[in-house]
């Protein structure tokens, strides 16, 4: 007998409360709202190695019914994003996202199930990495792209697979980390998996605008 097909999402992400002030970034609790309130986003799994009390206190929104909220000895790594991933997706859609990151609204979110789940009919294995789109003073827009003002489809934020994730590397990476979005597409591909980013028709809303490429460069230099 078949599985019956969840049509909702389960998206997974990591954030941590943070010093001087030990609470969640602005941008972290926006995305966060953003997630909670998109009625096409069935569950919300969180990991942290914060203190989960304290974690509830920096956001009411772990309460929900849909938000799952998982402690962590340590800053989880993509190995930790990916496995509870798999345990929650049922039959539905897989999404790792970055904390301040969120779908740009519940059509993008269909349009996101729907693209993956086409292409899964084509191909064994097949994942999603979305570039995202940066706020910016005029609106969200498409900023990291290359001097021909084509898509970067080597930078992603947002991966989504219509069935649990198969890969044979350890992921001892974490998001955040600098070229981690490189690595992971990496380990997808020598685990046979197809990628595409059809960020043109699925957008993504990166809520943190102080993140620009003096930021990354400077990040380069001196990682966290």
């Amino acid at each position: 007998m078949n599985r019956p097909v969840d049509q909702g999402m389960t998206v997974v992400t990591s954030c941590a409360l943070r010093p001087p002030s030990d609470g969640l970034p602005d941008a972290v609790i926006e995305a966060l709202g953003a997630q909670l309130e998109n009625p096409a986003v069935t569950k919300l799994v969180v990991l942290t190695e914060s203190n989960l009390s304290a974690m509830r206190k920096a956001w009411p929104g772990f309460a929900a019914a849909k938000v799952i909220l998982r402690g962590r000895q340590e800053r989880p790594a993509f190995n930790a994003l990916v496995g509870a991933m798999n345990r929650h997706m049922g039959d539905g859609v897989g999404v790792i996202m970055n904390a301040d990151v969120n779908f740009a609204s519940a059509e993008h979110t269909r349009r996101v199930i729907e693209t993956a789940r086409a292409l899964a009919r084509d191909y064994a294995h097949v994942a999603l990495c979305l570039t995202r789109y940066d706020r910016t003073p005029d609106g969200f827009a498409l900023t990291l792209s290359t001097r021909l003002g084509l898509p970067n489809t080597t930078s992603a934020d947002t991966w989504v697979f219509a069935s649990p994730a198969q890969l044979a590397p350890q992921l001892f990476y974490r998001p955040g980390d600098m070229f981690c979005d490189k690595f992971f597409v990496h380990d997808l591909i020598v685990s046979g998996y197809r990628i595409f980013n059809p960020c043109l028709d699925c957008h993504t809303h990166h809520q943190d605008q102080d993140k620009d490429l003096a930021y990354y460069r400077a990040l380069a230099h001196n990682p966290q």
